[in-house]
């Protein structure tokens, strides 16, 4: 099977598992409304103030069919912006959590307010958005975990032109570096904190101490959001590893697989966008415009690396591809 049949098939099946997804979350969520429809309350919250009181109210039917359809079509809004984009797949994977989470969140919302069962209600509700938000990235992974080429494995034709280390073929070969941000993607995360944290200031000083701790916890996760992207480079006998946080594993490539590397000028517009990105014909974790590592694969596509020093990156991993038997 060629490459570009592969991720034919990669980018056709994340597309239908997302789209079925999409679709048997938004029934499945009205289904299980429609079952404890005789419990609930003739009025049903479904907006809330900033102080927490309910500003809205529906029916039990509106329950059950404005969620099925603001969780299947905003999803689909996901995709079809993805591929206006030519970021099918990867948009499709977030709508597909989407779905989940806006299913779950909705019927969770709606559960906590049972008759009879008022007292518990904000609590239940908190709860509900924390497992709606698992229950999201968890279907959002896994469909990437089930559909994510592998490796065909095979040969390697080796390009070792290039600069090279002269040291012993006793000597240890390691090499480590970072991704370096560039200002723009600094100041829009600076953006982002300064406007949580205020969020989370009215909200807490209004009184509403739930949502006020969950837009805190948001602004944690944007904190451990940009720290995973100052990811770590190491080169050395293994491969190339990229990791953020010591425990995300953005890029792994073994030694065996790689053929040659050169150092290129980057462009995160070329890939639409900084992060991991993927045209088809090649792959990047991008974190600012400017030199980077191209490092070439067998039978698969290349994968280009922002580094702080890619010059030296490049000499360390031409000397270990040296080492390497033909």
């Amino acid at each position: 099977m060629d490459m570009k049949t592969e991720n034919g098939q990669y980018r056709r099946g994340v597309i239908v598992a997302s789209i079925t997804v999409i679709f048997l979350a938004g029934i499945l969520g009205g289904l299980a409304t429609w079952l404890i429809r005789d419990e609930l309350p003739s009025r049903i919250a479904v907006h809330w103030g900033a102080d927490g009181t309910p500003d809205r109210f529906v029916d039990a039917d509106a329950a059950i069919v404005e969620p099925f359809l603001i969780g299947v079509l905003a999803p689909m809004a996901v995709i079809g912006v993805g591929f206006l984009m030519r970021r099918g797949q990867q948009l499709a994977l977030v709508g597909a959590g989407t779905a989940v989470f806006c299913s779950l969140l909705f019927h969770l919302f709606t559960r906590a307010q049972r008759v009879g069962q008022e007292a518990d209600a904000g609590t239940a509700q908190v709860l509900g958005l924390w497992v709606s938000l698992a229950c999201a990235i968890a279907v959002g992974v896994g469909l990437h975990m089930v559909f994510r080429r592998r490796s065909p494995g095979g040969p390697v034709a080796m390009n070792l032109v290039g600069p090279r280390l002269e040291v012993g073929r006793a000597a240890r070969i390691a090499w480590s570096g970072r991704t370096p941000t560039s200002w723009g993607v600094m100041a829009i995360a600076l953006v982002g904190v300064v406007s949580l944290v205020v969020s989370a200031f009215m909200l807490l000083r209004n009184g509403n101490i739930a949502m006020g701790a969950t837009v805190a916890v948001l602004l944690v996760l944007l904190g451990l959001l940009y720290c995973a992207t100052q990811a770590s480079v190491m080169i050395d006998r293994q491969g190339v590893r990229v990791r953020g946080l010591r425990v995300i594993r953005w890029v792994t490539i073994p030694l065996g697989q790689i053929s040659d590397g050169e150092v290129v000028e980057v462009d995160p517009k070329h890939f639409g966008g900084y992060g991991m990105r993927s045209t088809g014909d090649e792959i990047a974790y991008l974190t600012r415009r400017g030199p980077g590592l191209r490092i070439g694969r067998n039978g698969l596509p290349p994968v280009t690396i922002t580094v702080d020093k890619p010059d030296e990156a490049l000499t360390a991993l031409n000397t270990l591809l040296a080492r390497t038997p033909a």
